[in-house]
């Protein structure tokens, strides 16, 4: 997908709740993000080795910069 848009993977952030999720991420050089509210419970405490794990979407927004909320919303 990276390619397709002509983007670096070492810049992308693929967020995922399986073990193939991030294993896909790490191999590809993207960051790695563990959506611990999905799949994600046999993920253990190393998470398949993700560099971040968030427990919800608000967290994973928060993670990522974008606001939620009233104030976040687009007209």
């Amino acid at each position: 997908a990276c390619t397709a848009l002509g983007l670096a993977p070492w810049g992308a952030v693929m967020v995922g709740d399986d073990e193939r999720d991030i294993a896909s991420a790490l191999a590809a050089g993207a960051v790695a993000v563990l959506a611990d509210w999905g799949y994600s419970e046999d993920a253990g405490d190393d998470g398949w080795g993700a560099q971040y794990r968030v427990g919800s979407p608000s967290s994973l927004a928060a993670l990522l910069g974008i606001p939620t909320g009233a104030a976040g919303r687009r007209a």
